[in-house]
């Protein structure tokens, strides 16, 4: 017997497969949409940031895009940038 994630129809025999199944093609959907949108007004590819939570290590600057956050985080002598790159050197040192 094969495991349950192998096959390749993710649970579409049951009603909540079909329902998951509905609800991922949905999302799909409007992404494909929302980046057509994006790209008929030009807002697509200017490197301005386009709304929601900004990402950690990142600030938005006063002309609207995006850059490292290189403020000082308090009680520490690091910043947010700083601390991204000590969690991709101890990554890679898991390795």
């Amino acid at each position: 017997m094969s495991h349950p994630r192998a096959r390749p129809n993710h649970y579409t025999g049951d009603p909540s497969g079909r329902f998951l199944l509905t609800i991922l093609t949905g999302v799909a959907e409007l992404e494909r949409e929302t980046g057509f949108d994006l790209a008929l007004t030009g807002q697509h590819g200017t490197g301005k940031w386009l709304g929601g939570i900004v990402p950690y290590e990142y600030i938005v600057n006063t002309e609207g895009y995006h850059e490292t956050n290189e403020n000082p985080l308090p009680s520490v002598n690091m910043t947010e940038d700083d601390v991204v790159r000590l969690i991709h050197r101890l990554v890679a040192e898991e390795k």
